[in-house]
C-alpha cells in the first residue's frame, strides 16, 4: 500500500486542484481499480482465479487533479470486485472512522460549506464522501453540468493507466514479487509526472 494524504493540508490541496483544473469544487480525487493478470503463485489454489479463467489481482488507486497517484492498494484478488476492494481499503476504513484527516466540511469558491467528495464510476457504492454521475438520459441542466465535470475528471483519472499497463506487462510474476513491482511501477510514474511538471516551470 502507498498512502500520501497525510493531513488536512493534503486534502485541501487536492480539492483546490480539482476546482482549478476541472471546475469541480470540493472533490479530493477520483478512484478506480485496474484488473491485472499475474502468474499463479504456488499453493494459492483458486484465490486469484477469475471468471476469465486467468489469475489476477486488482490494483486500486486514488488520483489527484493532476492525474498523479495519491493512494495505491495492490494485491486484492479480482474476485472481490472494485466495490468490495474500496470498502476494505485502509483509506476507506480511516475515512469511516474519521482518522484519515479528511475535513468534515470544505468551503467552496462560492462560499458554500459542503463535505469533500471522491468520484468513482458506477461500480462503487454511494456514500457521504463518494459520488457518482446521475443515471439516465432525461436530466435537468444542473445534473447534465455535473455529469460533464464528472466525465472530464474520470477521463483524467484513467490516464495514468496507459504507462502503468505497459510497465505491468513487463513485470508479471509471482504475487509476492508482483505486488512490490506494481507499487514500484506506480511510484516511477508518479515521480516522472512530478519531474515533468517541475521541468516545464
Amino acid at each position: 500500500m502507498i498512502q500520501t494524504p497525510k493531513d488536512e493540508g493534503d486534502w485541501f490541496a487536492f480539492a483546490n486542484g480539482c476546482e482549478k483544473c476541472w471546475q469541480f469544487p470540493n472533490c479530493v480525487g477520483a478512484i478506480d481499480g485496474k484488473h491485472d493478470n499475474i502468474v499463479k503463485q504456488e499453493k494459492s489454489g483458486s484465490l486469484y482465479f477469475n471468471y476469465k479463467k486467468t489469475f489476477s489481482i486488482i490494483l486500486f488507486a486514488l488520483v489527484d487533479s493532476e492525474c498523479k497517484f495519491a493512494y495505491i492498494d495492490a494485491g486484492t484478488p479480482e474476485t472481490k470486485g472494485d466495490r468490495s476492494v474500496w470498502q476494505n481499503t485502509p483509506l476507506q476504513k480511516e475515512i469511516t472512522r474519521n482518522t484519515a484527516h479528511l475535513p468534515d466540511i470544505m468551503p467552496t469558491s462560492s462560499g458554500l460549506q459542503i463535505a469533500p467528495v471522491i468520484v468513482g464510476d458506477d461500480a462503487f457504492p454511494l456514500s457521504p464522501n463518494l459520488i457518482k454521475r446521475y443515471p439516465g438520459q432525461e436530466l435537468a441542466p444542473p445534473q447534465r453540468i455535473f455529469n460533464y465535470g464528472y466525465v472530464l475528471f474520470l477521463c483524467c483519472e484513467a490516464s495514468p493507466n496507459a504507462p502503468l499497463c505497459i510497465l505491468l506487462q513487463a513485470l508479471q510474476g509471482t504475487s509476492s514479487f508482483g505486488k512490490r513491482f506494481r507499487h514500484l511501477g506506480a511510484l516511477v510514474h508518479f515521480d516522472d509526472s512530478a519531474f515533468q511538471n517541475r521541468k516545464s516551470k
